[in-house]
């Protein structure tokens, strides 16, 4: 398939985490010489996934070495929608990632790629990556995390999404009625079930069935990659994550690696 990528970079933060990242968005974080959004770029650039438009406000544009910039919305739903129209229509693959990931690299958005490319069968479809919370605690023992309940053990969902054109289209329609409608609400939970609620809070949903009762929710096709490299779980939205963050970059630049 033909793959784009979408960064989602805008929308500003508390000012507890301003100060102790230095900047109002956390595109412009500084991990070592640069920032976050340009280590984002830079596996992204690697993995080389084709076109690329990082959303976000103007006084990041500055930032955005590869790939074209995208002036902000209103809202999430916006930049999203946003980015997938700043594409080419040739493109039938995106990845949406945010820019807050910054320990990602290349080959991991290439494997995340790869396990879709090998399981598409429709022109309709979503997915997402997530981590054994196992293989997380080992790559990163001081990090906090909450993880699924599986089948197949707990698990992390990080940063790496993706859908076809259509599929993404899907969801933001679907994300759109149920912020703006009630009703939406419990359509969707009565689509999601009270048993399979519950299975899930017992830890009896295995990957299969949620790809499946996920597909059935949307209507499209569902594919969840659950051996995803830890450090795409690893982003920050308070001071302990951007902590987390910092050592974990320190321990890569003095190790060379993740072990």
């Amino acid at each position: 398939m033909k793959w784009g990528v979408v960064i989602a970079a805008g929308g500003t933060v508390e000012p507890e985490l301003r100060q102790a990242i230095g900047s109002h968005r956390k595109a412009l974080a500084r991990l070592g010489p640069r920032t976050s959004l340009a280590w984002t770029l830079d596996a992204v650039a690697e993995a080389g996934l084709g076109p690329c438009v990082t959303v976000t406000g103007s006084d990041v544009a500055d930032e955005i070495a590869h790939g074209e910039f995208v002036a902000e919305g209103r809202s999430a739903i916006d930049n999203a929608r946003l980015g997938l129209e700043a594409l080419p229509k040739s493109v039938e693959a995106v990845l949406f990632i945010p820019a807050d990931t910054p320990l990602m690299d290349g080959p991991m958005l290439r494997e995340f790629a790869e396990g879709i490319d090998r399981r598409v069968e429709v022109d309709n479809w979503c997915a997402a990556g997530l981590t054994p919370a196992g293989r997380f605690r080992e790559a990163f023992p001081e990090a906090t995390y909450k993880a699924l309940r599986l089948r197949e053990g707990p698990h992390l969902s990080g940063a790496l999404y993706a859908a076809s054109p259509i599929g993404l289209r899907t969801a933001l329609d679907l994300a759109g009625s149920m912020r703006r409608s009630r009703k939406s609400q419990l359509a969707m939970a009565k689509k999601l079930g009270i048993l399979n609620m519950l299975r899930y809070f017992s830890g009896r949903v295995s990957v299969e069935r949620a790809e499946a009762i996920v597909g059935r929710l949307l209507g499209i096709q569902t594919i969840i990659v659950p051996d995803c490299h830890p450090a795409t779980c690893l982003d920050f939205d308070t001071v302990e994550d951007w902590q987390h963050v910092l050592r974990a970059f320190e321990s890569r630049d003095s190790a060379g690696d993740f072990g």
